[in-house]
């Protein structure tokens, strides 16, 4: 039997070599954030039970994937399950879905303030939103805008390229540097806090 207390990564490690356990580990550690995610991006539980079963499904074929010098576990997950999300929305064609960045960048904020599993507190929570909201209006508008429509209204950069009429290029670079912002963001806040 595997020491439930064992990292993220070792866990995924063990999944690539088909172990059960620890894929029942990290269901019970990430089930609760992707399935939040998946209801607040589709506002539909049957489809966030949907994502999370697919989201949990790619993990069990595709854990050799992982990478763990490329960034947290929770987070490679989390995108994984945006990704979901957003091809749920654009299969089902619905109307505009909004998408918490909070919920996105979460994973980095928890890597940063040291806790790895789902357990945190509302609290923490309504402070990683807080934070995340923060650094998002500190960006200047251009690079806000390409944030926001990517992850509030789930579009595609070649969409929000097509919607701003801003070169695709310029929505890539601008997409990028808006991350690294936000990322820097949050680590000063949490070097301060």
């Amino acid at each position: 039997m595997l020491d439930d207390t064992r990292p993220d990564e070792e866990l995924a490690s063990l999944i690539a070599q088909k172990d059960t356990h620890a894929l029942r580990l990290l269901y019970e550690r990430y089930a609760r954030p992707v399935y939040s995610l998946a209801l607040r991006m589709t506002d539909s539980t049957s489809a966030a039970e949907e994502i999370t079963q697919e989201v949990f499904l790619k993990l069990w074929r595709r854990a050799s994937s992982y990478r763990f010098e490329r960034g947290r576990f929770g987070t490679w997950l989390l995108a994984i399950a945006h990704h979901e999300a957003v091809d749920h929305l654009r299969r089902s064609r619905g109307q505009s879905q909004t998408v918490p960045l909070d919920v996105f960048l979460e994973g980095e904020h928890r890597g940063l303030s040291g806790s790895d599993h789902g357990g945190s507190e509302e609290w923490e929570r309504v402070a990683v939103r807080h934070d995340v909201n923060q650094a998002l209006d500190k960006l200047p508008d251009p690079l806000k805008q390409i944030v926001v429509l990517a992850y509030y209204e789930g579009l595609t950069q070649a969409e929000i390229a097509q919607r701003t009429a801003t070169p695709l290029g310029t929505v890539k670079t601008r997409m990028r540097s808006a991350l690294q912002k936000l990322k820097e963001s949050l680590l000063s806040t949490r070097r301060e806090g």
